[in-house]
């Protein structure tokens, strides 16, 4: 590499074509194994470090050249160590990652052909680090393609429909028996402060914010992001997605349709251990208010962010400018879900980015809210405490337990007398205190009363009358028994009238209006989620979604409850290996308003695979159904056949199970084809399933039918000529079923 201040640019180099791929690699089939399993990234730290070190020590050799002067010299020394293809494979990612190399200089550098050259080419925007990438790759003797497609980039706006701009190019590698993707470009280098603009911010972190974004294209930054080396396919598919479908690397590859419209998960998504389980989608309809909710493990340590904006230009109304937003947005948790509950003060688009808190803080996710309705003079929330409405670790870690409401939301009514209750792990101090929007806690303190026996604390909350609000907070406080301490807040409920949610598990009172139709909404969800039948609860859930409902956890449980129903009657089809039976239950599946979380699972697949194979065996069935009775006769007839004939038959019936050794004798192969009724062969191979193939029969039959052509069993008999074609079909399905069965041992 060279040296000096001064860039290289006014030295032009003829740039060179890099191919995509190259003669003699193996067809792209879908990734084996997760990344988890073949790379550790505490495995490869001296790699890592001793391949960065190139970076900066010039080697001289006797012809006076340095190390990126010819590809073979660079790969010996940035590879060297490496025990195996993914340790060169990450060796050169490493070393490329180190590399500067819009800052470095090439001074008389003129031939692109070699990796200083190629790098100049990069420079002056002729290159690309793809292509520098499966070049590095190739000259270390593995095989690395260049896939293109489109990516979300940072010019992606969430919920945009064409994407066909943000063109986008990464590597598949093949190492470890299989092919896996690498995006080195996304991974290196990235763009620091860009902005499109055009949205407003207006609340973030339960604090009004009116900000209006400005344009910025940014400034280019280097980085080393891990996530893009070898990425899961049913990750890396979120964010880019190949014009070659066969290089998704998935079993069921995705059409552009799913891609624009399914969440904009960032990478950080993918290694939050948090998982989306309300609605699938990047834009959500609303009416009034929103629900987006996340599952994580009871182990992990979670909680949520958010900022929110309004697109002025493109909404129906205008914000007022006396309207400050701040806790339109507020925190719903339990011990395993997160979530957040937007309210809308305007009709109009939004933008919601979700930041998850886990084991790091980063940004996982982005929606876009469209919301058609809100509520007459909607009011931000009473508050927006730090660890959410709702019964959650945090309660759990301070020593309470055995909560009577661990919902976060309830909606109550003016008046009402309601009971929570809990039992404590350690002798506490608790407080409890009842908040309003427009009124002092020391004005409420009356409608709060608490009483504390043993373990067992009861708090009873008095709705209070004629309040013009009528929505409140619950908060309840502890602290040690006897502490000087404070009291930290530890469980929230919030306690609203329900003029934007429908009212969930409420009895109606005598002389008191009956359930309104947001109220029927609710109850048909609740009731076909118990019921457990597939087409009532998908019914239910499209009608709950198209009314823009709260999910209050009653959506999330009908989503999983319908997803458990539709793998389950996919795996029993699988089990049964009926076609008929396939089929309806993929098309049920692929209709489903949760398609989208069966694609991500392996049910679907699974009965997409086998559904793909039956139909080839039904069409292999085909001839030989049309065999007419009088061809197997004619078979059966030879005293002598042909020996071609003879190995044709031996191969079929070692494919239906019989031993060879009596196959070799022609007499009882005869015996076999005047047997009738579900012995006779037409039956046979009508009932014939690959799972009962023996592979040590497959091969034999194989070997067989090496021996023969064809035309020339045609010529000689035209049944055995079917049996020929139906046999080498079998043989081909049986070998790559057990090269499937290789790859995932």
């Amino acid at each position: 590499m060279g040296c000096g201040s001064s860039k290289s640019a006014d030295v032009y180099i003829e740039p060179i074509d890099v191919p995509d791929t190259e003669a003699g690699y193996p067809p792209p089939r879908p990734t084996r194994d997760r990344k988890e399993k073949v790379f550790r990234e505490g495995d490869c730290e001296t790699l890592d470090a001793n391949a960065k070190k190139l970076n900066t020590v010039r080697f001289e050799y006797t012809k006076g050249l340095s190390i990126t002067s010819t590809y073979s010299t660079l790969v010996d020394h940035v590879t060297q160590g490496a025990r195996n293809d993914i340790e060169k494979v990450r060796s050169l990612f490493a070393w490329l990652g180190a590399q500067r190399i819009h800052d470095m200089t090439f001074a008389n550098v003129k031939d692109a052909h070699n990796p200083e050259g190629y790098m100049k080419t990069i420079q002056q925007g002729n290159g690309s680090y793809t292509s520098f990438f499966a070049l590095l790759c190739r000259a270390a003797g593995i095989p690395c393609v260049v896939v293109r497609g489109v990516g979300k980039s940072a010019s992606y706006e969430v919920g945009q429909q064409d994407v066909s701009q943000l063109t986008s190019s990464w590597n598949a590698v093949y190492v470890d028996g299989q092919w896996r993707l690498v995006h080195v470009f996304w991974a290196l280098v990235g763009v620091e402060g860009f902005n499109k603009g055009g949205w407003t911010k207006v609340e973030q972190g339960g604090k009004a914010v009116r900000q209006k974004e400005q344009a910025n294209k940014g400034k280019q930054v280097y980085m080393f992001e891990e996530f893009w080396f070898l990425t899961n396919p049913d990750e890396f598919i979120y964010l880019c997605r190949a014009k070659n479908t066969d290089w998704q690397l998935l079993k069921s590859p995705w059409t552009m349709d799913k891609f624009v419209n399914v969440p904009h998960f960032t990478m950080n998504y993918f290694e939050s251990g948090l998982k989306l389980v309300s609605q699938h989608a990047a834009i959500l309809k609303c009416k009034k208010v929103c629900d987006v909710n996340f599952e994580h493990s009871e182990s992990l340590k979670a909680d949520l962010d958010y900022a929110l904006f309004y697109d002025e230009q493109n909404s129906k109304d205008s914000l007022s400018k006396d309207l400050q937003l701040e806790r339109f947005v507020v925190e719903v948790v339990d011990q395993k879900h997160k979530g957040l509950h937007v309210r809308f003060p305007a009709r109009g688009i939004y933008k919601l980015k979700v930041t998850g808190v886990t084991h790091f803080k980063a940004l996982i996710a982005s929606f876009r809210l469209e919301s058609d309705s809100v509520m007459e003079n909607a009011q931000p929330y009473p508050i927006n405490p730090p660890i959410g409405f709702g019964f959650g670790q945090k309660a759990e870690e301070m020593g309470l337990s055995k909560p009577s409401q661990v919902k976060g939301i309830m909606v109550v009514r003016q008046g009402e007398r309601i009971k929570f209750h809990f039992q404590c792990k350690q002798k506490l101090d608790i407080q409890s205190m009842l908040v309003h929007k427009d009124q002092s806690a020391s004005e409420l303190d009356q409608y709060v009363t608490r009483d504390q026996s043993g373990d067992e604390v009861t708090i009873t909350v008095n709705v209070p009358e004629h309040a013009q609000n009528p929505e409140y907070a619950l908060q309840v406080n502890v602290r040690p028994e006897g502490s000087k301490g404070g009291f930290e807040n530890v469980v929230n409920y919030l306690l609203t009238h329900g003029k934007d949610l429908a009212e969930n598990q409420q009895p109606t009172f005598r002389g008191e209006p009956g359930p309104s139709d947001d109220d029927e909404i609710r109850m048909r969800l609740i009731a076909a989620t118990e019921s457990r039948d597939i087409d009532r609860l998908e019914k239910a859930i499209r009608e709950f979604e198209k009314a823009g409902l709260p999910d209050l956890g009653d959506l999330t449980r009908a989503r999983k409850t319908l997803i458990a129903l539709h793998e389950q009657a996919l795996k029993d089809a699988v089990q049964e290996r009926d076609l008929d039976m396939l089929e309806t239950a993929i098309q049920r599946a692929n209709e489903s308003c949760v398609v989208h979380h069966l694609q991500d699972g392996e049910a679907l697949s699974e009965a997409e695979a086998l559904r793909s194979l039956l139909r080839r065996l039904k069409l292999y069935l085909h001839k030989i159904l049309e065999l007419k009775p009088m061809t197997v006769s004619e078979i059966h007839s030879y005293k002598r056949p042909r020996p071609r004939v003879h190995t044709v038959m031996k191969a079929t019936y070692l494919l239906l199970g019989e031993k060879e050794k009596q196959l070799n004798q022609w007499e009882y192969i005869q015996s076999l084809l005047r047997r009738q009724g579900r012995e006779s062969i037409i039956r046979r191979i009508k009932e014939f399933d690959l799972v009962g193939l023996k592979v040590s029969s497959m091969h034999r039959a194989e070997s067989h039918l090496q021996s023969c052509n064809k035309e020339l069993v045609r010529q000689t008999s035209a049944g055995a000529g079917t049996f020929y074609i139906w046999s080498r079909n079998i043989i081909n399905e049986g070998k790559k079923a057990l090269q499937d069965d290789n790859q995932q041992t």
